[in-house]
């Protein structure tokens, strides 16, 4: 498959890379790591960017699912304990619980968003 990078931000350890298909139609894939870890997720739509931007800026929000697979959905949850942190939380469909977690810097991860959405 031929991919072309789309957009990408930058912040503190957080990146985020957002890249196009370009021998499909409408299918993007948005990566998103830190020092430790990297979850990639495949989307239609590139406007996930400014979707992501506004759940972290709405404060009435805690987690907002993200993406299904046959593994189990994934969500991007704000920090309960420390409201400077956002998780990257995969559930297990089978065992009903987290798989896997990457814990982010919440500003950083907001800045990191925002560059890439620049790009677009």
């Amino acid at each position: 498959m031929n991919q072309g990078p789309l957009a990408y931000g930058k912040e503190g350890s957080t990146e985020v890379e957002l890249t196009e298909f370009i021998d499909c139609a409408e299918r993007y894939e948005l990566s998103i790591s830190n020092s430790s870890a990297v979850q990639n997720f495949t989307f239609t739509s590139p406007q996930i960017l400014n979707e992501l931007i506004q759940f972290l800026e709405n404060e009435e929000m805690d987690e907002l699912g993200i993406s299904a697979s046959n593994e189990g959905p994934t969500s991007l949850k704000k920090g309960d304990e420390f409201s400077d942190r956002a998780s990257l939380r995969t559930y297990s469909k089978k065992e009903k619980r987290i798989a896997f977690e990457i814990t982010l810097s919440l500003p950083d991860l907001l800045s990191a968003l925002k560059q890439a959405s620049t790009d677009l």
